[in-house]
């Protein structure tokens, strides 16, 4: 199917970017977090290593993307 291509395309880039781009990425939810609630907020909220659960999310994206590639061109 056409559309599984696409998804899995889209799934694969979007991916990539969030490996790509983590540590910006993650300033930016910071910072939004900061503007909108204040810096105890955003201090409480992002707890942790968030650099990593977004590559890790992205490294998940990457193999359902993939994933959905391969079936598409088996199907």
């Amino acid at each position: 199917m056409i559309s599984d291509f696409i998804i899995g395309g889209v799934l694969v880039a979007v991916g990539i970017i969030a490996i790509l781009v983590r540590r910006s990425f993650a300033r930016l939810i910071y910072r939004g977090i900061r503007l909108f609630y204040g810096e105890p907020w955003a201090d409480d909220m992002l707890r942790g290593r968030p650099p990593v659960r977004i590559a890790v999310v992205g490294a998940f994206m990457i193999v359902c993307g993939g994933v959905l590639l391969v079936t598409a061109f088996v199907g």
